[in-house]
């Protein structure tokens, strides 16, 4: 998403036209030059919103009155919900579910709108750092070929994500600008710029490494100057990653609590507590709000916060969806057909219920809760499964292609180095890795066009037919252009070098490779919790509602009365059967919210391996929660 599409700087700019009116020209013009604090116009300036400070300001004013104007809806319509008696609200009720989050709310949005370009400034340089050794090791590869500074900051803006790519842009265009005399001036300003920061200090060092190199008279001095400051960028990574990993089991366990814990033990109590104080207590509505709203947002944006400190590495690589319009159109109706017939068979569960004796109704209705929650979410599985397995699929034969490139790059830089020409080095090593494997196909793929079609390297690889022209990997294109600008050298110089491009390779592999070690232990954590442990913990709780309901007996959960003080009768604030699709609702949040956060820690954001893991995870809870939930209450129940 480039900058200037950001749903915040649409907003605000939105915001700024709109409210124009209200706001004069002369205080816009105080916002931006005395009120705007220098954090706020650096942050603004780093993550390339495209907005000025008095636009950051409107966007939290119009976040006010749109609060406002909802908060005032929100309040009406529960007055008269209370004057009608409906649900058995009261004034306080209104005070405590209306009055106040309408005056928070607006407080608590002004607050954040005004904040977040610091936060995502703050967000975005945490995402960089693991990425930092990819940007040393692209500089390096270019100066191995060429000590030319700027042809390096060239190459790495062309090759590395958002926001180093165009923070290396901004150092040659500073240049032109002539903000700065040099290209090394330019430069090291860069350097000071990211390094000012303490989590950035390696980055800075390794640059240096990097400028140091250029200096080097000696091929030898290069190669030693920039394995340096490739060393120096690693090992600072590994250490980031390292504190990272070790900080998220206290998240975890918070996640945990909130999300698993807290539910479970009030889900438990609810009853007993409305039995014990003779029928009042908590009521369906505010069940619903609890579960169903404050607990799914406080835990997501408390993951939202721990998954900002995360250190970024090199992103999956971007497969587009390449099915045909007849295959999505497939999928939607397959979807929306399956939707239809799960809801009419949970109709039908709902009729029959109804014309049973009272005693076996909780029981059918206990089914008609459990089946309902099959209607949305199998649907929306087959949906989110049917357009990100292919992508997923396509995305393994990549990644695979990625871990098999360094040993590829050595042994193709090894034939070069004997005297084979590129085009017979190619094809032996595609015979060396054999059909099973992507990296041979791909490799044979490549010689075969170049015998075929007496091609250049060049266009063979990135033409119009190009075997890389639309791959999806970066790291593979980006090296392989390096093997174009090398092959034009002797057979020697060009062979060492492709085997130390190789060599940083495997170091960048062994990078992504720890992080996935010292993550992987709190993502399969989380990933079995959402699936499997918190469908039976909150299964099992609807079972004991259904069973403490079944004891009370007549005593009632809630207590009405008229106006005249008189009781007019008994009857529950909620049945078993809405306490458990309740339940089941907070399950599909809480599912979303952990495959949200453990995709999150594994590949930082990648919208694919989410939709994956909340299509897979979806399903899986909800038949372990429904099926634990009935069985338990059958043999508790008897």
């Amino acid at each position: 998403m480039a900058a200037s599409d950001h749903p915040y700087a649409r907003f605000c700019d939105g915001a700024s036209r709109r409210l124009s009116v209200i706001f004069p020209v002369e205080w816009r013009k105080q916002q931006d030059e005395e009120k705007a604090s220098d954090e706020l116009k650096d942050a603004l300036r780093f993550t390339g919103l495209g907005l000025q400070p008095h636009q950051v300001s409107m966007g939290g004013w119009a976040s006010v009155f749109i609060s406002l104007g909802a908060g005032l809806v929100w309040t009406t319509t529960l007055l008269l919900m209370e004057s009608r008696g409906m649900l058995g609200f009261t004034m306080s009720s209104v005070i405590f579910y209306g009055i106040i989050p309408a005056i928070l709310l607006p407080l608590i949005l002004m607050g954040w709108m005004v904040n977040y370009p610091k936060v995502l400034a703050k967000r975005q340089r945490t995402a960089t750092l693991g990425r930092l050794p990819e940007v040393i090791n692209y500089m390096a590869m270019s100066m191995r070929l060429n000590p030319a500074l700027d042809r390096a900051i060239e190459f790495a803006s062309e090759n590395v994500g958002e926001p180093l790519g165009s923070s290396l842009r901004k150092v040659l265009w500073d240049v032109y600008m002539r903000e700065h005399d040099t290209v090394e001036q330019a430069f090291m300003a860069f350097a000071e710029e990211w390094g000012s920061e303490e989590d950035f200090e390696e980055f800075k060092r390794a640059l240096y490494g990097v400028r140091a190199s250029q200096l080097e008279s000696t091929d030898e001095g290069r190669e030693r100057a920039l394995d340096k400051a490739s060393e120096t960028i690693t090992l600072g990574t590994r250490q980031r990653i390292e504190e990272y990993a070790n900080t998220l089991s206290g998240p975890s366990m918070v996640i945990f609590g909130v999300g698993v814990m807290l539910p479970l033990i009030l889900g438990a109590m609810l009853p007993l507590s409305s039995m014990m104080s003779g029928g009042g207590g908590v009521g369906l509505f505010e069940m619903i709000i609890l579960f169903d709203f404050v607990f799914p947002v406080v835990t997501l944006i408390y993951s939202w916060n721990v998954l900002g400190n995360r250190p970024g590495t090199t992103p999956p690589p971007d497969i587009p969806d390449e099915r045909s319009r007849r295959s999505r159109m497939t999928a939607l109706v397959m979807a929306f057909v399956l939707g239809v017939v799960l809801f009419g068979l949970t109709l039908m569960i709902w009729v029959h219920g109804g014309g049973v004796a009272d005693e076996e109704q909780a029981a059918w209705r206990y089914l008609f809760a459990l089946s309902l929650l099959f209607v949305p979410t199998v649907p929306a599985s087959i949906l989110l499964l049917s357009g990100s397995i292919p992508r997923m699929g396509r995305r393994e034969e990549v990644l695979a292609i990625e871990t098999e490139f360094p040993d590829a790059l050595f042994q193709l830089g090894s034939r070069i180095a004997e005297g084979r020409p590129v085009e017979r080095a190619i094809r032996d090593v595609g015979d060396s890795f054999g059909n099973e494997s992507p990296t041979g196909r791909l490799f044979k793929q490549l010689g075969y066009v170049l015998l075929i079609t007496s091609a250049s390297l060049k266009d063979a690889l990135f033409g119009a037919d190009g075997v890389l022209k639309d791959h999806p990997s970066r790291t593979v294109r980006a090296t392989m252009r390096t093997v174009i600008e090398v092959s034009g050298k002797d057979s020697l110089t060009a062979g060492r070098t492709i085997m130390g491009v190789s060599n940083y390779l495997r170091e960048l592999r062994s990078v992504e490779k720890d992080v996935r070690i010292k993550l992987g232990d709190t993502m399969g954590m989380m990933e079995v919790t959402g699936r499997i442990f918190a469908p039976l913990v909150l299964g099992v709780t609807g079972a004991i509602f259904f069973l403490v309901a079944g004891i009370a007996g007549d005593v009632s959960f809630s207590t009405t009365t008229t106006e005249r003080g008189a009781d007019s009768g008994t009857e529950l604030a909620f049945e078993a059967w809405q306490f458990i699709l309740v339940l089941g609702i907070y399950l599909c949040a809480l599912v979303g919210i952990t495959s949200y956060f453990t995709a999150g820690i594994k590949s930082g954001e990648d919208w694919l391996e989410r939709r994956h893991a909340l299509g897979v995870s979806l399903v899986m809870a909800v038949t372990v929660f429904s099926l634990t939930a009935w069985f338990a209450q059958s043999m508790i129940g008897g």
